[in-house]
């Protein structure tokens, strides 16, 4: 049981990881401090997150992400720089993020819709 809940703990994690890792993204290259907060949200809750929590400005991003069963997962980003260059960020959105995505549906971690 305790082994159960250590993967889905990892896989959590692992998922809210890569939500800040887009909203990192976002923030370097310029983007909305709401709209990083809003992405978090959406991804997190794409993925079966019941509640998520995002505090985030122009250095930092702090995310709670309520998974229910499979524990909560807080995670906090520091953001060293910044350029604004919007073709890196959707560069980065369709490598990482989407494989990350779709890695987690194919172990059944995340829900499709």
């Amino acid at each position: 049981m305790d082994s159960n809940k250590n993967k889905q703990s990892t896989e959590t994690g692992q998922l809210l990881s890569a939500a800040l890792d887009l909203g990192e993204q976002m923030l370097i290259c310029g983007g909305e401090v709401n709209r990083v907060e809003d992405t978090i949200c959406r991804l997190c809750k794409a993925y079966g997150a019941k509640k998520v929590d995002v505090f985030s400005i122009t250095t930092c991003i702090i995310a709670t992400a309520d998974f229910g069963e499979q524990g909560v997962v807080t995670q906090t980003r520091r953001i060293l720089e910044s350029k604004f260059d919007m073709t890196v960020l959707s560069l980065f959105f369709t490598e990482h993020v989407f494989a990350n995505a779709t890695e987690c549906v194919q172990n059944g971690t995340g829900k499709t819709s």
